[in-house]
């Protein structure tokens, strides 16, 4: 199998499956649910049940309600922290042997990405709070985007994971292994 960089030492690691099941669960976590809970938002909407009236109509002032501003700021912030988690667990040693490599290392990766998904998917509960709070649709929709942008940036690439292939390979070569289940360096 050719490969676009430089040629991989480990040639039992199969990139394709090693990005399958984080990719799945960050599509059903960050755009999925937040898909469902829009649409719940949506048919709301339409039926005449959309949210509350704090913080005012939207309509009646575009750039002025803090609520959404709190609740876009939120969403951002949890964004930034999954972007740096991710990259952050993804340079951490996760063999716990030499032996073990491939199933070490497709549990480490799996694990880095469900929790930035993790934390990225919890804007999905701003989304539902800020409607049921303004009864706002639009600016729901932009809480949701902010979601998908940040699972474009966080899902996992051919190049990225060839990458994590390559350090962790190099980490072993070097003796540095995960301790146990949590990751942490000996």
């Amino acid at each position: 199998m050719a490969t676009l960089g430089p040629k991989r030492r480990n040639e039992e690691v199969d990139l394709g499956r090693l990005m399958m099941r984080p990719l799945y669960f960050g599509m059903g976590t960050n755009v999925f649910l937040p898909m469902g809970v829009l649409l719940i938002c949506f048919f709301a909407a339409q039926a005449g049940d959309g949210g509350g009236n704090i913080g005012g109509f939207i309509d009646s002032r575009p750039p002025a309600n803090p609520i959404w501003y709190l609740f876009g700021a939120a969403a951002v912030i949890q964004a930034i922290a999954a972007i740096v988690m991710r990259n952050r667990a993804l340079r951490e040693p996760m063999t716990v042997r030499k032996e073990t490599f491939v199933r070490d290392l497709m549990a480490g990766v799996n694990r880095a990405y469900r929790r930035s998904f993790m934390i990225n998917a919890l804007t999905t509960l701003w989304i539902g709070a800020y409607y049921l709070i303004s009864g706002d649709l639009r600016f729901t929709m932009v809480l949701a985007l902010i979601v998908f942008v940040a699972f474009q940036i966080l899902r996992p690439r051919w190049r990225g994971i060839e990458n994590v292939v390559d350090r962790q390979e190099e980490l072993v070569e070097s003796g540095k292994f995960a301790s146990g289940r949590l990751g942490l360096s000996e």
